[in-house]
């Protein structure tokens, strides 16, 4: 089981094990943040530039690629641990 490791934000040790398994998403999980990587992509492609505002294109551009990041991380994680359980094999 993970332990809590005291620090100034909460984080868990974890066993390589218990790495590995926790960043497998199941199906429907997959599913879901497919979905999520599509619309966050689709307003990326649909944000339109504002001349008058270039500071609130500038953020929300950066806050749109910031997440398409973070769901590509994620399925990164989940590629990798799949292909490290499957080399176990």
């Amino acid at each position: 089981m993970a332990n809590i490791k005291p620090n100034t934000f909460t984080t868990y040790e974890l066993t390589p094990e218990e790495d590995i398994t926790g960043s497998i998403l199941s199906e429907l999980q997959q599913y879901k943040l497919q979905n999520e990587r599509a619309a966050v992509a689709d307003s990326l492609v649909r944000l339109t530039f504002d001349p008058s505002n270039v500071s609130k294109y500038l953020q929300e551009e950066a806050e749109l690629q910031g997440k398409l990041n973070m769901l590509d991380y994620i399925f990164a994680l989940h590629e990798y641990a799949v292909q490290q359980l499957n080399e176990r094999k």
